[in-house]
């Protein structure tokens, strides 16, 4: 594996816990709106260091063959403002024809660039964080927490998050760490 050169020693100590993810089909990583602001490339390259595959606009099988799904993942949002690391749907979805689809997108807004998908996962918006501050979220954001039926075909679900922005509190929005079991 190549050293990456991230230096941001404070995320590097809890990047490092990562290592300690186990998984049968691989450890997959989407980069978020935060990473814009602290070197997106450093971040990427050191994530997968540490055994995880960033999906860039991408997507991989998971699965035996003929019974699996795609996953795929694309860059955030704020890539269109930085006018770097821009979200392209169209070659994240590449070739997934025919077998289900979950998308990994950071902020649920970028549901409205997602023509087909069986399941987005997204997070950014620490489900509101502190009352009654996510119904300003709500302004921005489509959804704020949790599973949503967007249309016929589409599902989203947005998960709260562990951490916060800003002041070090929650109210009214828990921490929460999701597991999702696909059948």
């Amino acid at each position: 594996m190549r050293k990456s050169r991230y230096k941001n020693k404070k995320s590097k100590k809890a990047l490092d816990e990562l290592k300690n993810i186990k998984s049968k089909y691989g450890n997959y990583f989407i980069v978020g709106n935060h990473e814009y602001f602290h070197g997106v490339k450093s971040i990427i390259d050191y994530v997968n260091t540490l055994g995880f595959k960033t999906l860039e606009n991408e997507n991989i099988y998971i699965g035996e063959e003929e019974k699996g799904f795609y996953l795929a993942g694309v860059y955030d949002i704020m890539g269109y403002r930085v006018d770097d690391f821009k979200p392209d749907i169209k070659k994240a979805l590449k070739n997934t024809q025919d077998f289900p689809l979950i998308l990994l997108a950071h902020q649920p807004k970028f549901i409205e660039e997602v023509k087909t998908a069986d399941l987005v996962l997204s997070g950014h918006t620490h489900g509101g964080q502190i009352f009654p501050f996510n119904y300003l979220v709500k302004l921005q954001q489509p959804y704020i927490k949790g599973l949503h039926k967007h249309n016929e075909k589409t599902q989203i679900y947005v998960n709260k998050g562990t951490g916060f922005w800003g002041p070090p509190m929650r109210l009214g929005a828990s921490s929460e760490i999701t597991l999702i079991n696909l059948s």
